[in-house]
């Protein structure tokens, strides 16, 4: 293949892994964090206090100004947060290509680790997630574009706009994630697999003589970073044990990294709802584990370059391991959560690269005497080769095409996206009046999310919707499916009262009780008051002992329910105003239902 053959290729193969992300990511919707992220951007001002925010233990001022603009821009629209991953896949796939360019040079060989690279389903959890790409895609961008700043200052080429694109991509990526400070290793690594010579002296002395002033700037960067978040980071690190680090580091290698040499992981396990996580099958994994291995013995006998490449992207799949056992086992993550693989997407490039050094001489030199020797064995046996090539490169594609459908079936399956759409339509259409807060479904937020799993912030950027308060005359509530609804409380109730038909009298002088039939636990309530009042009032409601709730009761016939924190045997309404007189037919709490399923009577 001429060199023009090659990068037509390349282009081709760079296009349709755009296009088949393109389809996971459209396919998809809001997911978890997203709620959160949109949110809080509704509801809270863009300065210093929203953008040093620790989202979940992550500091990410950039990537909370992504989310804020975003919010404003398209509020709980997915079609702009889409755009976003699609245009940083797109870029990510051209920058890899431009990176492999400079190191392998545009050789057909140099079309292998470009299918890894734009193909890998390593990427594509953290990369399809719009709240995880936020954070992931501009690491691995960094990553990409600081490398080949660093080859091409190592090289002498354009130093100054190497330096730039090596300290503005590394300062870029640590706006966006913390764990951006893995690039100053990376880098540090990466140079070495890229000397002349690797051995330790004289690698030291040539960084210090030629690299100094690259590095220096790079530790003052990250250094200031690192004070800052750790001035503003209240999360503790995890203590995890050495057989933890352990059963973590074999879930990334075996369960995670290694199917995805051959395509993988082939096959996925849903996580959640809508989220999955790597579960290819166990001859699968074998295989993998085998070619990972026949991969690191070809490269040992070929170069020492290739045998350093596996040995730095072994080294950082270890540090990343540590980092995500140091930061998330024993709070809110496990060993398991490593075949999520957003974990170790990050690990693509330096795998990327062990592939190509594999097969691949620097750009620029010739094949050593170890690739010649290796190649004049081959020679004669050619014909045992292929069978073996083109039976593991059509596993390769058929295990490729498994990983993207079957994630694509999971990630379209998510119940956010219909229960979202029916919030929507249904609070647009009667966007009148007020609303009160309640739990959204744990398909969509768990109640650990607090206060975010309520509706008054994961439907606050909605431009069409009713006004979220403590009480409202309009009973409506969100139905499991998203859709809103008219409603009553059904619970515990007040017996008849001793006024006959008027039930409980109420005027303006003191405060009322009304008991309740049973016991009510201590927590956040909705009263629901039926009554006829003489005129326009204020009141105020409480249960038990609880602080009282102040609501305005329009005169005539009502409902009105009130959101109260408490809990005891009865009702009390105090403060009405002077003159005026209310007569409440039945109080109860409890929870909601819908009236048309509201029991007869």
């Amino acid at each position: 293949m001429t060199t023009r053959q090659v990068t037509a290729t390349a282009w081709v193969m760079i296009g349709l892994s755009i296009l088949l992300r393109g389809v996971i990511i459209a396919s998809g919707g809001f997911y978890w964090d997203d709620f959160i992220l949109q949110g809080r951007a509704a509801r809270l001002p863009l300065n210093l206090e929203f953008l040093s925010y620790s989202h979940d233990g992550h500091l990410m001022p950039a990537a909370m100004a992504v989310s804020w603009l975003t919010e404003r821009a398209a509020p709980l629209e997915f079609w702009l947060p889409a755009m976003e991953m699609l245009i940083g896949q797109a870029l990510l796939a051209i920058s890899g290509w431009w990176l492999l360019r400079r190191v392998f040079t545009a050789r057909p060989g140099t079309l292998v680790p470009l299918a890894y690279f734009c193909f890998t389903g390593l990427t594509l959890p953290g990369n399809s997630w719009w709240a995880a790409a936020l954070n992931a895609i501009p690491l691995q961008l960094a990553m990409v574009v600081a490398t080949a700043g660093l080859f091409g200052y190592l090289r002498g080429v354009q130093r100054w706009r190497s330096a730039v694109l090596v300290v503005g991509s590394v300062g870029v990526a640590l706006a966006f994630f913390e764990k951006s400070v893995v690039l100053l290793p990376w880098l540090m690594l990466a140079a070495w697999i890229f000397a002349p010579d690797a051995r330790p002296w004289p690698f030291l002395r040539d960084q210090w003589r030629r690299v100094r002033w690259l590095w220096l700037a790079l530790l003052a960067v990250v250094g200031t970073y690192a004070w800052w978040f750790t001035s503003n980071q209240t999360r503790e690190l995890s203590n995890p044990g050495v057989s933890e680090i352990a059963l973590t580091l074999r879930q990334a290698v075996i369960e995670a990294i290694a199917p995805t040499l051959l395509g993988g992981p082939g096959g996925w396990m849903p996580v959640g709802y809508g989220m999955s996580a790597a579960a290819a099958p166990t001859w699968f994994t074998a295989l993998s584990v085998m070619v990972l291995i026949a991969m690191i013995v070809v490269a040992s006998a070929t170069s020492a370059r290739a045998i350093r490449a596996w040995v730095a992207a072994g080294l950082y799949v270890i540090g990343i391991t540590v980092l995500f056992a140091l930061g998330r086992t024993g709070l809110d993550g496990t060993p398991l959560l490593m075949t999520a693989m957003r974990y170790t997407a990050d690990a693509t490039l330096p795998l990327t690269l062990a592939i190509g050094f594999t097969f691949l001489p620097l750009a620029g030199e010739q094949p050593g005497p170890r690739v010649l020797a290796v190649r004049h064995w081959l020679t004669p046996r050619r014909w045992l080769l292929w069978p073996v090539a083109g039976a593991l490169a059509l596993l390769t594609l058929f295990a490729t095409t498994a990983t993207f459908t079957g994630y694509w079936a999971n990630w379209v399956s998510s119940p956010a996206k219909p229960w979202l759409a029916n919030a929507r339509t249904s609070m647009a259409a009667d966007a009148t009046g007020t609303i009160i807060r309640q739990d959204v479904p744990e398909y969509i937020l768990f109640g650990l999310a607090n206060p975010y799993h309520r509706t008054d912030w994961l439907l606050a950027p909605l431009p069409q919707r009713p006004t979220f308060a403590d009480f409202t005359d309009n009973p409506r509530f969100i139905n499991f499916d998203g859709t809103m609804v008219p409603g009553m409380i059904n619970g515990v109730a007040s017996p008849p009262g001793p006024e006959g038909s008027c039930g409980y009298l109420l005027t303006g002088d003191g405060l009322h009780t009304i008991a309740l039939t049973a016991d009510v636990f201590e927590w956040e309530h909705r009263v629901e008051l039926d009554y006829l009042a003489s005129a326009d009032t204020t009141a105020l409601v409480a249960l038990g002992t609880g602080s009282p709730t102040t609501v305005d009761m329009p005169a005539g016939l009502g409902r009105m329910v009130v959101l109260v924190e408490g809990g005891g045997t009865a009702v009390t309404i105090s403060g009405l105003t002077p003159g005026v007189t209310v007569c409440v037919s039945r109080v109860a709490v409890g929870q909601w239902l819908p009236v048309s399923a509201a029991p007869a009577g």
